[in-house]
Parts: structure tokens; sequence; C-alpha cells
């Protein structure tokens, strides 16, 4: 099932969450009996206009709604609201998945800032046959999945202007897959790690390039200034019956201002996202409306296909069986 959240033009901070139908959004204010089937899946929330509580409602519950909104007549109504952020996030972790990635942008990023160091690593890969030690991911990478706190206040919805950070000199994008926590948990094991999962959104990571990203990286408490300035998330919320055991299987598609600049994929992720809560549930507590941000996809971001963002540009993503996210450049 694929959710979204409008806000009504005729009704003041008035938000109604609507499903795609046989290819038309319907508002699930429009279901007889929605409170019962909130009330048989054991939700509170308000399913009509809370798009987390519907992700509470599991397979079976998907199913029924489903089900109900079939037997609707469709209906014109979403023409009198707007698309907005399908929910205000609890908290953002931004891992890292994606070992390609990582030795992706480290390389690009010594051969933009450092010339000097790029002509030793590009002489020791040649001569080797291996990638240069420092462009892969550090021990602890390949033993735990490893992420940073990033703002989650700081997201913007589907076709908002992002503005441009004055302190920003290169920015860059960062096409990621995001899952979302429904369910709270904590010590879950791996079947009770995949069913806290509620959803999967596309999520954009902006970034600030350079030395600023290089100096932070290095205080040992992860990007600061370099990254916590703006996030964007996709309006459309992928249920996961849909996607959760596939999300390795996905295509993807950068394009500014109309001109595809990078296709990308979602293979090799480190660990699967059951296995990220698992992990993060180990003696702590998780709460619906957290998100986890896969890292960025291999070839996802400006630095590999070597084309960052420029003021008025127009930047859209696409990803296989999640959605498309739009965003202009302030």
């Amino acid at each position: 099932m694929k959710l979204r959240r409008v806000k009504s033009t005729t009704e003041e901070a008035e938000f109604k969450v609507e499903a795609l139908i046989h290819d038309q959004w319907r508002r699930l204010d429009s279901v007889d009996g929605l409170s019962e089937i909130a009330r048989q899946h054991q939700v509170q929330g308000d399913l009509a206009s809370d798009l987390l509580a519907v992700l509470q409602l599991g397979k079976t519950g998907w199913d029924a709604l489903t089900a109900a909104l079939e037997k609707l007549p469709v209906s014109d109504a979403e023409k009198s609201s707007v698309v907005v952020l399908p929910f205000q996030p609890a908290s953002f972790r931004e891992f890292t998945l994606y070992e390609e990635h990582f030795t992706n942008v480290a390389r690009a990023h010594v051969r933009r800032y450092m010339p000097g160091l790029a002509r030793i690593t590009n002489l020791y890969e040649r001569l080797t046959g291996k990638t240069f030690p420092k462009f892969k991911p550090n021990k602890l990478w390949y033993q735990q999945p490893v992420y940073y706190y990033g703002s989650h206040l700081n997201f913007y919805a589907d076709g908002e202007t992002v503005p441009w950070p004055g302190y920003v000199k290169d920015l860059d994008y960062e096409l990621e897959l995001a899952a979302i926590v429904s369910k709270t948990v904590c010590n879950a094991d791996q079947k009770q790690a995949a069913d806290a999962i509620g959803g999967f959104v596309i999520v954009n990571d902006f970034s600030s390039r350079g030395a600023a990203q290089m100096i932070e990286m290095g205080s040992g408490c992860g990007p600061q200034k370099s990254k916590h300035f703006a996030n964007s998330m996709g309006a459309v919320v992928v249920t996961a019956d849909e996607l959760l055991g596939k999300e390795e299987n996905l295509k993807g598609r950068i394009s500014i201002n109309g001109e595809t600049v990078s296709t990308c994929h979602s293979r090799g992720m480190k660990f699967t996202f059951a296995e990220i809560v698992a992990f993060l549930s180990e003696g702590q507590t998780l709460y619906p409306g957290e998100i986890l941000a896969s890292g960025t996809l291999p070839c996802g971001s400006g630095m590999e296909c070597g084309r960052l963002l420029s003021p008025g540009d127009k930047l859209r993503f696409e990803l296989e069986g999640v959605g498309s996210l739009e965003n202009f450049i302030g």
C-alpha cells in the first residue's frame, strides 16, 4: 500500500491520509468502520489523519483497509488539498550501509580537494590493483551498523525549495532509502525487529562537501554543520509488506534540471533493516516515527557522478517501487 498525507486548502490545519488504490488517491476518512479497523488491530491513533497510525496496522490491517477503500467511489477530494510531509520524524539516524559509496566518495573527495594526494593514491591502486586502504571503512563498519544522528527537525517536503546555507560552498545531494519504525520495541529479535518496521520512504541527505566536512568528521563526533542544515523526504510512504526483504533490488535515477546525471542501485547493503532495528533495540527502546536511513546508494551522490548542485537547480530523485522526490535549490 502507498500512502501520503495532505493538508486541506479549505480547512485550516486539517490533515488527511490518502491511499493509492488502482492509481487513484482515496481518503481514509471516507471509509465506514475505520475506527473498528483501528480497534481490531490495536491502533490508538486516528487513521484518517495520522499516517504513522496507519503504518501500525500491519499486513492484515493494510489488507482490511485496502478492501474497504476499494469499495469507495472515486473522489476528487484531493483536488482541494496539497501534499505535505508524511509525518514529522521523531528522530533521524543516518547509516552507512554501502561500502561502494563510501569508497567512491573518499576517492572523489581526494581527487577534488587534494590533487597531490590523488596522484599517490592513483599510483597505488594502479600498481597493486587494490583499493587504497584509507578509501575503505574502518573495522567497526564491518562488525556492526554505524550511524550518526541527523537533524530530524529540518526535513523539507517533496516540491519545497531548500535554502542554500551561506556557509556552504559545495552542496551535494544523497539518494537514500529510509525505514520507518512504527511500533515501540526493545531488545527485539529478528522477527520482532522486522515487525517494527512499518514502511519505507525516499530521503535526500544534503551535504556540504570540502574541508569543513572533513574537519568535523575528524572531531570524533561525526558530521555537524556540514549535514544538519537540511534533509528532504518523499511524499509517498510504502508499507513494509511491499518492500521489506526486497530493498536490495531497487533502481534509482537522479536528474538535475531535467537531465539524468546518475543511475544507481540498492545492492550491497552490509546489514538489513531488520538487523539494524535488532541492533539498535538492544538495551534501548525505539519509538514510532523514528527513521533509519540506509546511507547513500552507490552512485547516488553528486561527488560520485561529478555533478554538485548550483543555486536554482531543480533536483529530482526516482526510486523504483518507492516513488520520487523533487526539490528546488534556493
